[in-house]
């Protein structure tokens, strides 16, 4: 009697591990397909981002943005180029409701001495001298103007420049 209680308990359990066990066997199987799956994506997207270079896209679209910024600032970059022999030529536009004396710009934590009024709304052409930049390269230019509000010059000098550079290609002087 206690010999076929053992071979009962004996066939149950081995009843109960195989069921065990198969379910394990079946989980194994789709973790394992979910991860080969998951693989195999990370490497699409890798081999994508190399062919299509997303990164220098994404730096593309961060310097359109940021000049799209300086364009429409209040004292605004509507036009600008780098010239290889070294000249920043900047279409600038005081886009403030009050007249500004414009004493200088800081560019990259050098000072670039300056003297040019402007009336609200008004544009005009301002060259810097720089150093020499290399023709294709990207630059990234930041930006601090120091001016002067014509109405209040009580206020001293002001500054202007939130922190986003204006970025473009060096050009060929010509």
């Amino acid at each position: 009697m206690e010999k076929i209680a053992e071979q009962r308990a004996g066939a149950s359990s081995k009843r109960l591990a195989n069921r065990c066990w198969g379910n394990q066997r079946k989980g194994q199987a789709s973790t394992e397909y979910i991860l080969l799956l998951s693989v195999m994506l990370v490497l699409v997207l890798v081999v994508v981002s190399f062919v299509v270079d997303v990164p220098g896209m994404l730096r593309m679209m961060t310097a359109r943005g940021n000049n799209d910024f300086w364009a429409n600032a209040d004292i605004s970059v509507k036009a600008f180029t780098y010239n290889s022999d070294g000249k920043l030529v900047m279409v600038m536009q005081n886009s403030k409701t009050y007249p500004i004396s414009l004493k200088g710009i800081n560019i990259n934590g050098e000072e670039a001495p300056l003297d040019a009024a402007f009336e609200p709304g008004e544009k005009r052409t301002i060259t810097v001298a720089m150093g020499p930049c290399s023709s294709g390269n990207v630059y990234s230019l930041d930006l601090v103007f120091l001016f002067y509000d014509n109405d209040d010059r009580s206020r001293g000098l002001l500054t202007y420049g939130p922190g986003i550079p204006l970025t473009g290609k060096c050009e060929q002087a010509g």
